[in-house]
């Protein structure tokens, strides 16, 4: 009972700190350093409290989160396939929360309910969920951009076609795809990585060429607010001590 009362504060807090990181993500897309070293006291006594006072299974069962969580984490990193401040969130999510008791023998089920690897099965959901509002959009909009390549239907999926005085409003919010050459002649890069250079300085230069003015449309790539994708997957693991596949699974 006491040690579920102690791991029920750790993801309390963490879940406090996550709300305050989401709302600062929303609104400008960069999240105060500040919060992870809030952390941090928290990342420490979780990890002393794993080795010094739960049982063996929960230790085993901690490292293999690790494992899961750290990979994660470096392959985000070095393909910047999220942002510095996500990569930052996952360490430290899969260095401070504790597995719930879990009776042996462990199951391939229980295995996946464990924190980080159903935090990201849940965040891989929810975040691919956009791609909905991707193709809702280009319905009306995508011909606007003139992007006719062998891609155009994959782009439809993993990018809009935005006006450009949308991106110079929000840059935060936008990273570019489409560009222009020295002809002022559209190409457009296939990417899945995070673009972090401000897109308005880009903007800029081709509207001065007269390649693009302020009323047409440009194909770019919308920066999910991953942290909050993390942040309501942490809520539903601590409400449910799973995710969707486990679920499934369970259901099956």
């Amino acid at each position: 009972m006491f040690k579920n009362l102690v791991i029920d504060f750790v993801y309390l807090y963490v879940i406090f700190i996550h709300l305050i990181a989401t709302y600062q993500d929303i609104r400008a897309r960069e999240i105060n350093d500040f919060l992870w070293l809030a952390m941090l006291p928290v990342t420490v006594f979780s990890i002393i409290y794993v080795l010094c006072y739960m049982n063996y299974l929960i230790r085993i069962l901690y490292i293999i989160d690790l494992i899961f969580g750290l990979t994660i984490a470096a392959i985000c990193f070095f393909f910047r396939l999220t942002g510095g401040a996500d990569v930052k969130s996952i360490t430290l999510l899969t260095l401070t929360l504790i597995p719930y008791y879990i009776k042996f023998p462990v199951n391939v089920i229980e295995l996946l309910n464990l924190p980080i690897i159903s935090i990201m099965i849940n965040t891989f959901i929810i975040s691919t969920s956009y791609i909905i509002y991707n193709i809702v959009r280009n319905v009306k909009t995508f011909n606007k951009c003139n992007e006719k390549s062998r891609l155009s239907k994959i782009y439809t999926i993993l990018y809009i076609c935005v006006p450009v005085s949308e991106i110079i409003k929000k840059p935060h919010v936008y990273s570019l795809i489409q560009y222009f050459d020295e002809n002022c002649k559209r190409y457009t890069k296939f990417r899945i990585s995070i673009e972090v250079e401000d897109p308005r300085e880009l903007i800029v230069k081709y509207i001065e060429r007269n390649c693009i003015s302020v009323k047409d449309y440009i194909l770019a790539s919308y920066n999910i607010p991953m942290i909050l994708c993390i942040t309501i997957s942490l809520i539903i693991y601590y409400i449910t001590k799973s995710n969707v596949i486990s679920i499934i699974l369970t259901l099956a």
